[in-house]
């Protein structure tokens, strides 16, 4: 992410709205656990991450894996 947009990282509010959508997940705006809500917004992109190294993962270990996955995409942001 920061390699794409090192040169032209585009307009603020884009990143300000993604960094939005990575909070909201993380406080009680959502019904129920973190992990419920976190495969469906971000598990695609997470898996497209996974299967450009042809990477697999599972169960816990893959809800674990989109968890960091979104911090660090947070981080970038």
């Amino acid at each position: 992410m920061i390699a794409a947009h090192g040169d032209n990282p585009g307009r603020p509010i884009d990143w300000v709205q993604i960094s939005s959508t990575g909070q909201a997940t993380q406080g009680e705006a959502f019904p129920g656990t973190r992990r419920f809500h976190m495969r469906p917004a971000f598990g695609a992109e997470a898996n497209a991450f996974l299967d450009r190294r042809s990477l697999r993962l599972s169960g816990e270990t893959q809800d674990r894996f989109i968890e960091e996955f979104v911090r660090a995409k947070e981080q970038a942001a």
